[in-house]
């Protein structure tokens, strides 16, 4: 069912619906150039003002490359992992390579809404191109899409309003980004002693790792003994470290055993441990927020006094690449004890680390708080886009 004064038509029916092409990878004389080359890579739910590949007019002219106008609705029709079924709007005149769709509306059609209602229907689109065991979609499949369409003044004004939505998640994810090479760049700055915090003038120290505390590995009970298992101790593994989406971590997908931890190499851990990655996933890292084990693929560092947890957290972090860079193997990267406790890094005293903490940590507080304003405006765009490209709520032009 459609509301009063809608009706329903085919993309076919509402649009030229085409394709682009790939000039020679073999004729130099045909890349490099000034015209704009869209890869479904840059097709995902965006306004594509720049393109990573330009062709030239001979490379255009001499392909199946074609020149589209701006407000061109771009889908991919295959690609890698979730691009296909995505969809892109031009702002610029641009051409496209053969895996992309190009939907020429018509005079009647306004162009963001039928973009907006795409957008919409990324999963159902996607299933589309799944059935019968086909896994791309084809010019075919995109001219079958049934698509709502409003009188033109309605459309106009459903796009106008979700724009404003539109416009408040564009400007949230630049301040998330301006955010993120804030925090970037103070890391660089206080981290390598290049800036100092105010009052403090303290010559920093050259220290190992080994001078910082001590340092524990993990292990991994017997698998065949039930008993060691399903406990209250969280035993972490590297994936638990990578899937975290903060720098604690006290939940973890497997516990052990009091009796698990006592026949293996596990050992319990303190809250503020430093638990760093030394095999395969080099580098990575978490604290500990409450008591915690760890398998064999960890070196983990309890502070001493002289040193603060989120400090030292930073510090590893920021110099990734020095674990990565002393890791060795034939079978898989690891960092052996020795080599762990022997790195060495530029500390500051106590209070300074506490208060380089601070300010890294109200850095990170305010990329979530504006991640937090980004998901709330993703959800009430997409509720909105429930109602109105429905016609559940109807808008007057």
């Amino acid at each position: 069912m459609v509301p009063e004064g809608w009706k329903v038509l085919t993309i076919e029916k509402m649009a030229k619906v085409t394709s682009g092409g790939t000039p020679s990878r073999s004729k130099s004389e045909y890349w490099e150039g000034s015209v704009p080359w869209v890869t479904t890579a840059e097709v995902h739910f965006n306004t594509i003002y720049d393109t990573k590949q330009k062709i030239t007019l001979a490379g255009l002219e001499n392909s199946s490359a074609k020149l589209f106008p701006p407000k061109t609705i771009l889908m991919a029709m295959y690609g890698q992992g979730k691009t296909r079924g995505q969809v892109a709007q031009l702002g610029i005149e641009a051409s496209t390579n053969q895996a992309c769709s190009a939907i020429l509306l018509k005079k009647d059609f306004f162009p963001e809404y039928y973009y907006l209602y795409l957008q919409s229907q990324y999963k159902n689109i996607r299933n589309l191109s799944n059935s019968g065991g086909q896994k791309n979609l084809s010019a075919r499949l995109v001219k079958s899409i049934l698509v709502p369409v409003p009188p033109f003044l309605e459309q106009t004004k459903i796009a106008k309003i979700l724009s404003t939505w539109d416009q408040a998640i564009e400007t949230t994810e630049k301040l998330i980004k301006n955010s993120r090479a804030q925090k970037k760049a103070l890391m660089q700055q206080l981290l390598s002693g290049e800036r100092r915090l105010p009052g403090f003038n303290e010559k920093s120290m050259q220290v190992t790792i080994n001078q910082m505390g001590k340092i524990v590995s993990g292990g991994t009970p017997d698998t065949q003994n039930p008993s060691f298992w399903n406990g209250d101790i969280a035993w972490t593994t590297p994936t638990d470290i990578t899937a975290l989406e903060s720098r604690f971590i006290k939940h973890t997908k497997r516990n052990i055993t009091v009796n698990g931890m006592n026949n293996s190499s596990a050992q319990l851990l303190p809250v503020g441990s430093i638990l760093v990655c030394t095999r395969a996933t080099i580098g990575y890292l978490a604290i500990s927020s409450s008591e915690i084990s760890t398998n064999q693929g960890f070196k983990s560092l309890i502070p001493n006094n002289d040193f603060d947890s989120d400090f030292i957290y930073y510090l590893f972090k920021y110099y990734k690449h020095l674990f990565i860079k002393f890791a060795c193997g034939s079978t898989f990267l690891e960092i052996s004890k020795k080599d762990f406790s022997q790195l060495t890094f530029k500390v500051p005293t106590i209070d300074e680390q506490k208060g380089i903490a601070i300010v890294l940590n109200n850095a990170g507080n305010d990329i979530r708080k504006f991640e937090e304003t980004r998901t709330v405006l993703l959800n009430e765009k997409k509720a909105l886009m429930q109602q109105l490209l429905t016609g559940k709520r109807r808008v007057k032009p």
